[in-house]
């Protein structure tokens, strides 16, 4: 009699067992599905003026110099400006504006709407 007690009792866990995995199965298939959904957020928009962008060239660069890298290919300058440091290779511009348009062991040239700016190269390779 204690065999078909425990006989049963196994057959009851078992059952139970593919019931409880049988509804959770049943309950991810139908959880599954993908509903759509948004993400709205709200965007800064900020208008510009054209008046207020100034397109004549400024009196004076206020750049100074840190580095320059002359070569074949690949020569550039670095300069600073209020804390901030800048890369320029040949024919880039700085801050979209200044065109570097000539480095050598002499000077360093920079252009904007057909003004030069021009900064003495104090790093000379004699």
């Amino acid at each position: 009699m204690n065999k078909v007690n425990l006989k049963y009792l196994l057959y009851l866990l078992a059952v139970s067992i593919a019931l409880y995995l049988f509804i959770n199965m049943f309950m991810l298939i139908n959880s599954s599905k993908v509903q759509a959904f948004s993400i709205v957020r709200p965007m800064e928009i900020k208008q510009v003026s054209t008046n207020q962008i100034s397109n004549t060239p400024p009196a004076s660069f206020n750049y100074e110099l840190a580095a320059v890298r002359l070569g074949e290919s690949n020569t550039s300058v670095i300069v600073k400006k209020g804390g901030k440091e800048y890369v320029v290779q040949l024919n880039e511009l700085l801050e979209n504006k200044y065109k570097l348009v000539k480095v050598n062991n002499d000077i360093i040239i920079f252009e904007f709407q057909g003004k030069e700016f021009t900064i003495n190269n104090r790093f000379k390779n004699d």
